[in-house]
C-alpha cells in the first residue's frame, strides 16, 4: 500500500490508496451483472471489515470478495412458522394428557363406528338354477346413523378426559348407561341379522365381520369405562 503508484499493475482503492497487483484478485472492482450484490444494502468485507457499495464483488479496501448482506426476513413466512409451532405444540400437549383410559375409549368408539360400514350379514342365495352365491348385507342408513350418534354422545361425555381433567359423577353414570344402551341395541342388530338375511332371501344367514367389529369397539369402550371408575375409587381413598 502506498500514496502513489509504485509501478505497472498498481491499483488505487476506494480509500485513495495505491496497492500491488498481489492483494487484489482481480485487476479493478467490478459491479455485479443484472443488479446489486445486497438489493441496495450495505456490504461488509470479510478479511478487513471495511463497509462497502452494495454492487461490487471485491472490497476497494484489500481487494477481497464482499460477502452479501443477508436477506430481510420474510414476516410472512415468519407468521406462518410461529402458527405451525404453535398448532404443533397444542397437538404433543393433547397427546401427552392421553391417558391409556381416555385411548380406550376413543378408540373403541372409532372402531364401533367403522363396523357399521362393514357387512353384518352373510349367507347364499340360490339362483333357481341349481348353483347358489355368497352374498353379504350391511348395516341400513338408520343403522349407521344410530350408531355414529351413540358413539358422539360417548366421546362428548368423555372429552374432559381428552384434555386431563377428571369426569365428574353425572358424566361417568351418563357414559355408562349410554354404553349400556349401546351393548342392547348391537345387540338387537345382531340377533335380526338373521331374519333380515332370510327376508332378502339369504340361506344359511350368519354374522359377518361387521358385527364382530362392533363386539371387539363396544369391549374395548366397556374396558375404558371399567378404568373410569376405577380411577374415581382410587381418588376418592386418596381425599379420604
Amino acid at each position: 500500500m502506498s500514496n502513489v503508484a509504485q509501478g505497472p499493475g498498481w491499483w488505487q482503492g476506494t480509500d485513495g490508496k495505491w496497492y500491488s497487483p498481489e492483494v487484489q484478485p482481480a485487476p479493478a472492482p467490478t459491479a455485479v451483472t443484472g443488479g446489486p450484490t445486497g438489493g441496495g444494502q450495505s456490504a461488509f468485507c470479510s478479511r478487513c471489515g471495511a463497509a462497502g457499495e452494495a454492487g461490487f464483488q471485491f472490497c476497494g479496501s484489500c481487494g477481497a470478495p464482499m460477502a452479501a448482506p443477508a436477506p430481510a426476513p420474510n414476516p410472512n413466512l415468519d407468521s406462518v412458522q410461529r402458527q405451525l409451532t404453535s398448532i404443533q405444540g397444542q397437538l404433543q400437549g393433547f397427546r401427552m394428557k392421553m391417558t391409556a383410559t381416555t385411548w380406550l375409549l376413543l378408540v373403541g368408539s372409532v372402531v364401533a363406528v367403522v363396523s357399521s360400514f362393514f357387512p353384518w350379514v352373510s349367507g347364499t342365495i340360490d339362483d333357481g338354477f341349481g348353483s347358489s352365491y355368497s352374498e353379504t348385507l350391511g348395516m341400513n342408513g338408520t343403522g349407521k346413523f344410530v350408531m355414529i350418534a351413540f358413539v358422539v354422545a360417548i366421546i362428548t361425555l368423555c372429552w374432559p378426559a381428552f384434555s386431563g381433567r377428571a369426569l365428574s359423577v353425572k358424566r361417568t353414570v351418563g357414559l355408562t348407561v349410554l354404553v349400556g344402551v349401546l351393548t342392547l341395541l348391537a345387540l338387537l342388530f345382531t340377533a335380526a341379522g338373521g331374519s333380515v338375511g332370510r327376508s332378502n332371501g339369504l340361506s344359511h344367514a350368519s354374522p359377518a365381520f361387521g358385527v364382530f367389529l362392533c363386539w371387539i369397539g363396544i369391549a374395548v369402550i366397556w374396558v375404558g369405562v371399567i378404568r373410569v371408575w376405577i380411577k374415581r375409587r382410587d381418588d376418592q381413598v386418596v381425599t379420604a
